[in-house]
């Protein structure tokens, strides 16, 4: 079952809360500032968004609850806390997302399998432009509250 986006941002605001409090880190650190780039100060992003094909999305990531192979920054690696599956055609959008349990290693690839608490259905899919190549392929960085806001993949732009 799907818990709700309301449940989910409450949950990750408490836990953000929490940490904040228990290492006393700047609450500007906490959150993304206007103007700033999640690619020049990687611990903005707390969402990786992964290309998933529809047979993958529901077997692995809504059947089996984690996502496989990823390829992950380092740099990034502490600082993803959610994972938002892009679907393909006939799809076209990312419809849910969810809060990641644990990565480790996948095989010895350097690569990683990331494993993921139930799926949130998104309030409204956020849906790929019109025309060819508007999908994703490989994955992206962001930020779960543009994720949320966005109606549309461009939305999400400039990548993180």
């Amino acid at each position: 079952m799907i818990q709700s986006v309301a449940n989910a941002l409450r949950e990750h605001e408490s836990i953000a809360k929490e940490k904040m409090m228990n290492s006393k880190v700047e609450a500007s650190k906490l959150c993304v500032r206007e103007g700033q780039n999640a690619a020049e100060e990687p611990w903005l992003a707390d969402t990786l968004i992964v290309a998933a094909q529809n047979g993958n999305f529901h077997k692995v990531f809504i059947g089996e609850r984690c996502w496989y192979p990823v390829r992950l920054d380092d740099r990034r690696k502490s600082a993803i806390k959610w994972i938002a599956p892009y679907q393909g055609q006939p799809v076209s959008a990312i419809t849910c997302f969810a809060k990641i349990e644990k990565i480790e290693g996948y095989l010895e690839t350097g690569r990683y399998k990331v494993y993921v608490s139930e799926p949130v259905q998104l309030e409204h899919p956020v849906v790929a432009g019109a025309g060819a190549n508007k999908g994703i392929q490989g994955h992206r960085y962001s930020v779960l509250k543009k994720v949320l806001a966005a109606r549309a993949l461009e939305d999400l732009k400039p990548w993180d």
